[in-house]
């Protein structure tokens, strides 16, 4: 059975400065990269559109890194803006049936408890979670956003498996 396979890169991935050609790589071998992006695909009567990107830091609500007088700390900022800002786009060209949002960093702290929560604001950013309501080494497989869209941390370390399956409909 021929399956559709898609990713999006994680800190790992970017910390080796070569992001853009691993991606390229992928996509030439069959991998659909999703960086701000979405693929759509139909299964049975039902249509099924996933965005995705990587995310980014930033820490969750109510301690979310906010705009500064820093330089330094608006880097980040306006990085997280930027991921949410690409995600947002992606799900809203979906015109399917079920959307998913994929990414690396988390957009909620309830599938990063199990990690320290000193080191929370390094595994996500509540801003991710803005385009979905309207990565963890450790953690927990499931919580939800603010207005309870499911959340899924399918980490290997969490799932015990280097995938996750999700049925998703009714």
């Amino acid at each position: 059975m021929k399956i559709p396979i898609l990713a999006v890169l994680g800190n790992h991935d970017y910390t080796s400065r070569i992001a853009e050609d691993l991606m390229k790589y992928l996509r030439e071998n069959g991998i659909h990269v999703l960086d701000g992006d979405s693929a759509s695909f139909r299964i049975g009567s039902e249509t099924i559109g996933i965005a995705g990107t990587r995310g980014f830091r930033g820490g969750f609500e109510p301690h979310m890194l906010t705009d500064t007088t820093e330089p330094e700390s608006e880097v980040w900022v306006r990085l997280a803006e930027a991921e949410a800002a690409k995600l947002g786009a992606a799900l809203g060209s979906l015109q399917t049936h079920i959307r998913v949002a994929m990414l690396h960093y988390a957009p909620i702290p309830g599938t990063v408890r199990g990690e320290d929560p000193e080191t929370y604001a390094f595994y996500g950013c509540s801003r991710l979670c803005e385009p979905v309501d309207g990565h963890a080494h450790h953690g927990t497989y499931r919580g939800a956003t603010p207005a309870g869209i499911p959340v899924y941390n399918v980490s290997a370390k969490v799932t015990g498996v280097p995938y996750a399956i999700i049925e998703v409909g009714e």
